[in-house]
């Protein structure tokens, strides 16, 4: 079943809400006015994909009502949930920025109310409104940064956490290698044995 799509009325969104929204801070009353012209306001019901993995279509998404959960595909892994989104979240930036299929998956968990600005749209204002742009990739790109800079973390605890496993390991094998009989099959030269 598609999502029933509306036009973005600025009845329908207080530009307070958008300002709440970190990718949307900085923006001026009449920029976000432009934002919401430019979005659609979707409706979907629980257990509906707003896109799945694989899919085109460049599109920033922000969840104004509702739960919304991204999932990865990750061959061999049971844990497939990347995040639970709420009001207030955006997501979808990555297609958004970068020109190319979805690489998770969004699926309402609730029935959602979702504003979605088309790549193609955001262009058009861009052309008009230089500043609102600016504004929104500087933000996207401080926000994307962050994330970068939490996942170099993450992997590098990772990587301490693997590093102490094989250590662990190591010291197991050890003991368990400490455990066996040293008896050498033939007697050691300079201990009892004779040479022939």
């Amino acid at each position: 079943m598609a999502a029933a799509m509306f036009s973005m009325t600025t009845t329908q969104v207080s530009a307070a809400r958008i300002h709440s929204v970190e990718l949307f801070s900085g923006l001026t009353g009449n920029e976000v006015l432009g934002l919401l012209a430019a979005s659609d306001d979707l409706r979907f019901e629980a257990g509906e994909y707003v896109y799945q993995a694989g899919d085109d279509g460049r599109a920033l998404y922000l969840v104004l009502e509702g739960k919304v959960e991204i999932d990865l595909d990750v061959p061999k892994l049971g844990e497939r949930v990347l995040a639970e989104l709420d009001s207030g979240s955006v997501f979808g930036e990555m297609s958004f920025f970068h020109p190319a299929p979805h690489s998770a998956t969004a699926k309402c968990l609730t029935s959602a109310r979702i504003m979605r600005l088309p790549r193609a749209q955001f262009d058009a204002l861009a052309e008009e409104n230089p500043h609102l742009a600016l504004r929104i990739t500087t933000n996207a790109a401080e926000i994307l940064a962050a994330r970068l800079h939490f996942t170099d973390e993450w992997i590098a605890e990772s990587l301490t956490r693997q590093r102490e496993h094989d250590n662990r390991e190591s010291w197991r094998k050890l003991r368990e290698g400490l455990m066996t009989s040293f008896r050498a099959p033939k007697p050691f030269i300079g201990l009892g044995a004779t040479m022939s």
